[in-house]
This record gives structure tokens, C-alpha cells and sequence, in this order.
């Protein structure tokens, strides 16, 4: 128990000392290895509303939007409407969104999402998880996996504004 308290504390450390103070993202592409990051790794929880999330629900889209975020990061809590716009855009075009908390503060999430209106998926992140958020050292960062449950070769770090996201996700489910 005290080791996960510990390699919990050592994430969130890392993602707090991360460049989420800027909104331009650097690169599409980090030097983050996607071999590495092959596959996302498997799970079973509960999103914020209660409702069972798995990545066996990959399967059921073509592309799923994974957003690393924390809820006292302004860019983070910037991009949270452009994403629900997104979410709302491809709502019916085989996409998926889903947000990970990465500073666990369910009840600060909670609150800030239902204040801007995010109605998309969103949950803390459990022990199957934090390996691969260990990956990251910023957020918001993004990742998009296929239907296998694939990591793709696009990582998005920082924020984004709707129509890049928008080009981007198009540019997904046309390949």
C-alpha cells in the first residue's frame, strides 16, 4: 500500500512540474516512443458518474481520444469546452472522448465538469493505468487509440483549439 501511495505521489509530482502552463502545444509528436506505448494497457473501473468503463470499449469505435488532464491546470480546464465541442461534433461518426484525472481530485473533477457543461467520459486513473501515465511528464496530453486498443503514432501535448483537434480526428477516421 505504501509503495502506491508513493508511485501515486511520484505522478503527480512529475505532471505538476510539466509545461501545462502553455497553451500552444510544442509538437504533435513527443519524444515519447510509441513502441513503448504499443497498446493501452487493459482496465475495468468506474467513471465519474458510476457508470463501468473497459478498454474492451475500444472495440466499439473507430478511434477513441484519451486526454490526460489534471482539475487545477488553467490549460487543462481551458480545453475542457473545445473537447466537449469535439465530442459533440463526432458524436456520430464511430469517435470517442474520455478524460483521465490525473490529480485524482474526484470531487474538484466532479465539480469542474459539470460547471462547463463536459458530459463525455472522464475517470481517475487505477493501478492498470499509472504505468502508463508514468510516460507522461505534461498535460494536458493526448493519445488516440484504435478499435484493438492500439496507442497511435499521434501524442498531442498541451492544449489545442477545436479545429486542430478537429483536423486531427479527421484525419484519423479517413485512414
Amino acid at each position: 500500500m505504501k509503495k502506491i501511495l508513493i508511485s501515486i505521489f511520484a505522478i503527480i509530482l512529475v505532471l505538476s512540474l510539466g509545461a501545462c502552463g502553455n497553451e500552444k502545444v510544442k509538437s504533435e509528436k513527443t519524444e515519447i516512443s510509441t513502441e513503448k506505448l504499443s497498446k493501452f494497457p487493459e482496465f475495468k473501473l468506474n467513471d465519474l458518474n458510476g457508470n463501468e468503463v473497459s478498454s474492451k470499449d475500444f472495440k466499439d469505435y473507430d478511434i477513441t481520444m484519451i486526454n490526460i488532464w489534471g482539475t487545477f491546470y488553467s490549460p487543462c480546464i481551458n480545453e475542457l469546452p473545445k473537447l466537449q465541442k469535439l465530442n459533440e461534433a463526432y458524436e456520430d461518426k464511430n469517435f470517442r472522448l474520455m478524460g483521465i484525472v490525473v490529480d485524482r481530485d474526484e470531487y474538484g473533477a466532479k465539480e469542474l465538469l459539470k460547471e462547463k457543461g463536459i458530459t463525455y467520459t472522464n475517470f481517475l486513473p487505477n493501478r492498470d493505468i499509472e504505468e502508463l501515465l508514468a510516460n507522461f511528464d505534461e498535460v494536458p496530453t493526448t493519445i488516440f487509440v484504435n478499435k484493438n486498443g492500439q496507442v497511435l503514432n499521434k501524442v498531442v501535448v498541451g492544449g489545442k483549439s477545436f479545429e486542430d483537434y478537429d483536423k486531427i480526428v479527421k484525419g484519423l477516421l479517413e485512414n
